[in-house]
């Protein structure tokens, strides 16, 4: 990639061509919320089995769901694939109204949402909810274990964020204006204490 004559070797260190990975073309969708700014960063930390993992335990044992509920943040951060995002939260919407959770009532609530093709259709939720209960054998994962997929996924969703709150106050850094990153700053200085807590409660 030529480098452009105003482009710092900051800037050139975060940018991604699209064409140097096929992944990046997977998941683009689903990272609308790193790409703040006048730079791409690299694909954010995620791993999308333990969301499968998570949703496919929910589904199975809708006891799960506040337990996976009390766990995780109000607007589901913690799920880096949006899709995966907003059938956390429908799950999280019929459990709150003491309706059943299954393929039936968590399609009719994502079609009144208008939900349904952003969580990549019928075609998506029949590959995550109708095969056999998962098990370490076959799908190298078992409800056994939600706790440690739970705990993946909020390590993984704690470097997302301290990611988002450094390239935003780059991003204004760039801009010269030291008055404008107080409040970044402040979210971001919280946002390191929280990693701190959580590394403290996982050693």
């Amino acid at each position: 990639m030529e480098k452009d004559e105003k482009t710092t070797d900051l800037e050139e260190n975060f940018v991604i061509d699209p064409e140097d990975t096929d992944e990046f073309e997977e998941i683009t969708d689903d990272i609308p919320k790193l790409n703040k700014g006048r730079f791409f960063l690299k694909i954010p930390p995620h791993n999308l089995e333990a969301e499968i993992a998570v949703l496919r335990i929910m589904f199975l044992d809708n006891r799960n769901i506040q337990k996976v509920k009390e766990a995780f943040s109000t607007d589901g951060d913690e799920f880096y694939r949006e899709a995966n995002r907003q059938i956390f939260l429908t799950f999280s919407k019929l459990f709150k109204q003491n309706q059943p959770v299954d393929l039936i009532t968590l399609t009719v609530q994502l079609n009144k949402r208008r939900e349904l093709d952003r969580c990549g259709g019928a075609d998506y939720l029949e590959q995550i909810f109708l095969e056999e209960p998962p098990s370490i054998k076959k799908d190298g994962f078992s409800p056994d274990n939600l706790n440690a997929y739970i705990n993946i996924m909020q390590e993984m969703a704690s470097l997302r964020q301290l990611i988002s709150g450094i390239a935003i106050i780059a991003d204004i850094a760039f801009d010269g204006d030291i008055k404008k990153l107080e409040h970044p700053l402040k979210e971001l200085t919280e946002k390191i204490h929280q990693t701190l807590q959580f590394i403290s409660s996982i050693e």
